[in-house]
């Protein structure tokens, strides 16, 4: 459960209605060549609605609209300029763009959308050449080009440069959040993390007060596992809102890996009063964690009482109830999870293993076969692993054979699923296909070859495995 599941109040729905309807009346008005008269806001915000669902004719026509109520808007005009765009009838977005030029000169999403034209006509020197122009003319919103430099470049995979455009962005506008994120990303998963520090060290020494920037060194810790170092970032962020539930939910992550669970109980029962569900889950994790599944039950069950078809409960419930060897109250759990949620595959595959770890192998097959035809918010590789491991144990190679290539098939050669496969080959005394299994297997990751050896001990004597093995560290 994440942060995502809190019940708030969403009024997209009746937003949705909203723009309908005012598409519907400007309609009817257009038809009738009568007048609506609308808020400018709500003409804005109906525009960029279906501007966003991909159907820039509608804003078009809301936008020509509006234009004869409020001639000089150069926000409509703008909008025309990046509808014109979506529809590609670029010609006509540039003589928008150029006679909004003429208006306000120093307005930044001209030179924005024209870039943008450029990209789309793969005229790479024109976009670069459109923001560096940009920025000689003392726009408005500077801060802006560099932004768009940075994700330019990051298109481009030249992370260094958008790094330094993104740098330039926020010393000038330190509220904006999406380029924090984006630089962080670029320290953690390109640059390294020690230069993000480096340069978010500095950052902060003269911005003691950017909290944006904190949570990036927070994250920049986390990322090396330097978690009590995190925790101190975050709780920079947390002096300044309270409420910044994602660096909460960081927090209890890094206390996690510490192992600190006295104080995830602690925070999650002050939190709990604000924001139910995420918090009370948490403790329910934390008290099963530390073995204690009649505490886990009590939240799990608060849970369950607020709302009888949340998965996360009802797996929890029943994992205490296994836990305690109540086995028969969990399968009766998940019956009833089950009946009034069909198209679930987490409780058939919790049935499955349940069933798997009582020893009863073909109500675990039948069950895990069941769950593979459900739809899975992620991968289901996990299951195509038991499943295959089901056979393996039962010494029916060619059928975990069997699984697995149809789990590889379906997962873009699934890596924990290819070391299997590999052991199953050498079990069943394929030798020569087990070989190319397992090389394929260290080509997509080679950090999970004990996969292979703690199904096939003997292999560990191989030296053609051995070999495989040591090719591979020599070249990382």
């Amino acid at each position: 459960m994440s942060f995502d599941d809190f019940p708030y109040n969403d009024s997209d729905a009746n937003s949705t209605q909203n723009y309908d309807a005012i598409y519907k009346n400007i309609k009817e008005a257009i038809n009738n060549s009568k007048l609506v008269f609308l808020d400018n806001q709500d003409l804005e915000d109906s525009i960029g609605y279906f501007i966003d669902e991909n159907e820039p004719d509608k804003a078009l026509e809301i936008i020509d609209y509006g234009l004869t109520i409020f001639p000089h808007n150069v926000e409509f005009l703008l909008l025309k300029a990046e509808t014109l765009i979506d529809l590609q009838e670029f010609d006509k977005a540039f003589a928008m763009l150029k006679f909004i030029e003429n208006k306000e000169p120093y307005n930044t999403r001209v030179y924005i959308l024209r870039a943008s034209i450029y990209e789309l006509q793969n005229k790479e020197e024109n976009v670069f050449d459109e923001y560096q122009s940009a920025l000689l003319k003392n726009i408005d919103e500077p801060d802006l080009i560099y932004e768009e430099l940075g994700f330019y470049f990051s298109t481009k995979l030249n992370y260094s440069e958008a790094a330094k455009n993104f740098i330039k962005c926020i010393e000038i506008n330190k509220d904006n959040i999406e380029v924090f994120e984006a630089l962080t990303d670029i320290y953690i998963e390109r640059l390294g993390a020690i230069e993000g520090l480096a340069f978010f060290e500095q950052f902060t020494n003269s911005h003691d007060d950017c909290f944006n920037a904190w949570y990036s060194v927070g994250r920049l810790f986390q990322s090396e596992k330097l978690y009590h170092k995190a925790i101190k970032a975050y709780e920079k962020v947390l002096q300044n809102d309270k409420y910044h539930f994602i660096a909460i939910e960081n927090v209890i992550q890094c206390l996690k890996s510490t192992e600190n669970y006295e104080r995830i109980i602690k925070i999650c029962k002050y939190y709990s009063k604000f924001m139910y569900p995420y918090f009370i889950y948490e403790m329910a994790e934390t008290y099963f964690d530390l073995e204690n599944a009649e505490e886990s039950l009590k939240y799990y069950f608060q849970l369950y009482d607020e709302n009888q078809n949340d998965i996360d409960a009802i797996l929890g419930i029943a994992k205490c109830f296994a836990f305690q060897g109540y086995f028969q109250k969990a399968f009766q759990f998940l019956e009833i999870g089950i009946n009034n949620n069909k198209e679930k595959s987490e409780l058939l595959v919790f049935k499955g293993l349940l069933f798997k770890e009582t020893g009863d192998t073909d109500n675990a097959i039948e069950t895990l076969e069941k769950a593979l035809t459900l739809q899975f918010e992620d991968d289901n590789c996990d299951v195509y692993f038991e499943l295959s491991d089901i056979y393996f144990e039962s010494n029916d190679f060619q059928s975990a054979i069997d699984i697995l290539v149809e789990g590889i098939e379906k997962n873009a050669n699934n890596h924990r699923l290819m070391f299997f496969l590999a052991a199953c080959y050498y079990k069943n005394n394929d030798g020569e296909k087990a070989y190319f299994c397992f090389e394929d297997a260290m080509l997509l990751d080679n950090n999970f070859y004990n996969i292979f050896f703690e199904k096939c001990p003997l292999a560990q004597n191989d030296n053609l495995f051995i070999d495989l093995i040591n090719k591979h560290n020599k070249a990382d």
